[in-house]
């Protein structure tokens, strides 16, 4: 097909459909760039504000990586208010894992779609190529 980031905001043109009451996209502080620049542009697409609808979880202070509890906190706080959540399957600086089942779950949970950039992840994490296909992570 096309590179991450074509393939990335053709995602986004078909599970970021925002409303008044249901426009934040969540993605983890330290995204990787084109991402993080491909998330604003779609909600700028939207004639949103990212200011207003795009939220990056970050870290506990002095911690490196996202503890499961509060990505999951951070979901359910959202709630009606979550259109999308994504999230790589391995922090491209970090190198933190995610847990992606408790994350879609989660996200299933409060109405709002969930996906994976598993461009990392795969061949990288044990399960990742044959448990996650794309299709079934949106």
């Amino acid at each position: 097909m096309n590179g991450l980031s074509v393939n990335l905001h053709l995602l986004l043109l078909c599970f970021y459909k925002p409303t008044d009451n249901r426009n934040v996209i969540l993605i983890e502080a330290g995204a990787f760039p084109s991402d993080y620049h491909l998330v604003n542009s779609h909600i700028e697409l939207a004639n949103r504000d990212p200011k207003d609808c795009l939220v990056e979880i970050k870290p506990r202070d002095g911690e490196i990586g996202l503890r499961e509890e509060d990505i999951i906190s951070k979901i359910h706080e959202l709630g009606d208010r979550l259109a999308l959540v994504l999230f790589p399957g391995v922090q491209s600086f970090s190198g933190q894992v995610f847990p992606m089942e408790a994350i879609t779950k989660a996200a299933h949970d409060v109405g709002s779609f969930c996906g994976f950039d598993l461009a990392h992840a795969v061949g990288n994490v044990k399960g990742t190529a044959s448990k996650f296909r794309l299709e079934s992570n949106f």
